[in-house]
């Protein structure tokens, strides 16, 4: 009785595993898609043997305005204003757009957007020498414990 249940269950088994093997080796189409992704080194800082270091810098914002611009069909609008502001930084070898003013254009599935900001730069990298450095006074001021 038990391999009467047993031997059927095996044999579907098998069956569907060797189905499944041939599926995925023969080649059905000739097209290919490549994804490429790039990570690094993780950890989550609540773990004990992480201690998480604030760093600061300065940002170094220029006077003039750059412009950057995309435009595709069938994208969302924030994917296409990701892309101008990304378009803008890379243009003006900057590190990050300040105060980015978009102009968004969509007929029928075409959308454009451009995008002006001023191009800003990260200089002076530091680890903060007092919380002071890197708490704005408000904090700083919220955080101390109240006089009886």
């Amino acid at each position: 009785m038990k391999y009467s249940i047993i031997l059927p269950a095996f044999l579907l088994f098998i069956n569907l595993l060797a189905s499944s093997c041939s599926d995925s080796i023969s080649p059905q189409s000739s097209s290919t898609t490549t994804i490429r992704k790039a990570t690094g080194p993780t950890a989550y800082v609540g773990e004990k043997n992480i201690i998480a270091m604030p760093l600061i810098a300065d940002l170094e914002i220029e006077d003039r305005m750059v412009i950057g611009t995309f435009n595709d069909s069938k994208v969302t609008e924030e994917y296409a204003k990701g892309m101008a502001v990304q378009t803008a930084v890379r243009n003006a070898k900057a590190d990050v757009l300040v105060e980015p003013r978009f102009d968004i254009t969509i007929i029928d599935q075409a959308i454009t957007v451009e995008v002006k900001g001023h191009p800003a730069h990260y200089k002076n990298f530091r680890t903060p020498k007092a919380p002071s450095e890197f708490i704005g006074r408000n904090q700083m001021e919220t955080t101390k414990p109240k006089s009886k």
